[in-house]
């Protein structure tokens, strides 16, 4: 059933996750695998858009907790784990990640 099928997805282990080009172009830009295949190069804009989405938040956040220091004050804290967690993804040896160019 498709309940089955699901569930033994969500429990499978991350290694059988496919780790082709495709795959991981795939799981950048959000899109299908199919997707990825057949139009590389809109997933390949789709990825550069998510990932330029991503700095620009960063950036707004960061510049807004640092002009209102006193009233972002309880963001503070969560901001900088979140920026330390997104340059950890960037540094590791993680193949989905290794692409990304994330600068905080």
């Amino acid at each position: 059933s498709k309940y089955l099928k699901i569930n033994s997805t969500l429990l499978s282990n991350d290694d059988d996750f496919p780790t082709t080009p495709d795959s991981e172009l795939a799981l950048r830009a959000k899109v299908s695998i199919r997707f990825a295949k057949q139009f590389p190069e809109a997933a390949e804009s789709m990825a550069r858009y998510r990932q330029q989405a991503r700095t620009r938040l960063s950036e707004a956040a960061k510049n807004e907790i640092e002009k209102n220091s006193e009233a972002t004050r309880i963001l503070r804290d969560d901001f900088e784990n979140l920026d330390k967690f997104y340059r950890m993804l960037n540094y590791t040896d993680n193949p989905v990640f290794s692409n990304s160019s994330f600068s905080a």
